[in-house]
């Protein structure tokens, strides 16, 4: 009977020297958690910063988009100005003038005979 209980005292500090190490295992697991938790809390809040700053960035796309389209309108349109239109410049002014002053000549010439 001695040597039961002997074996059961054995026994019961094993057990207590168990629990004190499940005890410390379940103890850093809980930090482990715990930080994990604050690492997660922390790449919700860089994720919400990154999601933030693609939507400015975005929106400064587009701005830049519209405001090269302007430049590009106001481009064309003064590189159409710049060119000359030779054929445009002959029909609509020397032309008529050249038909004018003949018209005023045949006038002068038919007015002095």
């Amino acid at each position: 009977m001695e040597t039961r209980i002997s074996n059961l005292e054995a026994k019961m500090g094993e057990l207590d020297k168990n629990v004190a190490v499940f005890g410390e295992i379940v103890t850093r697991f809980d930090k482990s958690i715990n930080k994990l938790s604050d690492s997660l809390e922390r790449f919700d809040s860089a994720v919400h910063d990154l999601k933030t700053s693609m939507l400015e960035l975005g929106n400064d796309v587009e701005c830049n988009q519209k405001e090269v389209s302007l430049l590009k309108a106001k481009v064309e349109e003064i590189d159409g100005k710049g060119k000359w239109d030779w054929p445009g410049f002959i029909t609509s002014k020397v032309i008529p003038f050249l038909i004018g002053s003949g018209a005023i000549y045949a006038i002068t010439e038919l007015i002095k005979k």
